[in-house]
């Protein structure tokens, strides 16, 4: 637990500088400056540093400083292997009957644990899954105090560099746009709680058509402002925003924290942030005094 701390605090700095280097390039870093700038947003985390660690999401890329945006990272895939891709996710649903799964945590338990494996690996690329299934039962679970009820991960590999991902979900039985006024007030949030943890909190609606179900994933940021979110097919979302890497939390601690289903390390990378950056405000503040 220490030694967690002690890289997330590491961590932490060195993001926060590279943050207001991209901003304000040439310029000292002073807490002043990094409060004044580039904290922001709940739980006092900056702008600039969300889109940089998690990727833009929702947000629109005119907003986004040009030093920033260079430091995305950006895969093209061949079309073969995000066939691949699709396949695996297709072939994950495809086994899962409605009469067998028919409550949305089991579909959801059974879905992540489907598709945990390999779905390409060659010389020009691997992709690889992995999820977990958060814990529901009992009043400290861990899908009360971060809103999730499963996670996922990818090891995405072009062949020359690796970057792996990891995203919270909650899923939902049903079309966000169908939920109750009550159902939808209790999303709103889980999600709020699952931004607590990660810039980017992902929904996946579970909608029920003739060919069986299909489960999509619609950004819980654009349900949250109620601003015409799209939903994806899963196989389109991890092979148009999660393959490319546009989404996605890429913190060590945080890809690692998230495949437990308790999300012990998660609380406290959430919590070791949230004391950084309270000493940050709390020194900016004395040197203003």
């Amino acid at each position: 637990m220490e030694k967690l701390a002690k890289s997330i605090a590491v961590r932490t700095n060195d993001v926060l500088q590279c943050c207001y280097r991209a901003t304000s390039p040439g310029k000292p870093l002073t807490a002043s400056k990094t409060t004044e700038q580039n904290v922001a947003r709940e739980s006092g985390l900056c702008a600039v540093f969300e889109i940089i660690v998690h990727g833009p999401d929702s947000v629109n890329m005119v907003d986004i400083p040009t030093g920033a945006e260079s430091l995305r990272h950006a895969f093209s895939f061949p079309d073969h292997i995000r066939s691949a891709v699709q396949r695996h996710v297709a072939n994950a649903i495809a086994g899962l009957k409605t009469r067998q799964f028919r409550q949305e945590p089991n579909y959801t338990a059974a879905l992540a644990g489907r598709l945990v494996g390999t779905a390409y690996d060659d010389s020009d690329g691997k992709i690889v899954f992995n999820a977990a299934v958060i814990d529901d039962r009992g009043p400290n679970a861990a899908e009360h105090q971060t809103g999730a009820d499963w996670s996922f991960t990818a090891e995405i590999s072009d062949g020359t560099m690796t970057i792996r991902k990891g995203i919270l979900v909650q899923s939902k039985l049903g079309a966000v746009k169908d939920l109750s006024d009550r159902e939808r007030k209790r999303l709103n949030k889980q999600i709020e709680d699952m931004k607590r943890y990660t810039y980017a909190p992902k929904v996946m609606e579970v909608v029920d058509n003739d060919s069986g179900r299909c489960p999509r994933i619609v950004s819980g940021n654009r349900i949250l402002e109620d601003d015409g979110w799209q939903s994806y097919s899963l196989g389109g979302y991890i092979t148009g925003r999660v393959m490319t890497t546009l989404d996605g939390d890429t913190r060590t601690e945080f890809v690692d924290s998230i495949l437990d289903s308790k999300l012990t390390n998660l609380n406290l990378l959430a919590e070791t942030y949230r004391r950084y950056i309270k000493s940050v405000n709390g020194r900016a503040r004395r040197s203003r005094s």
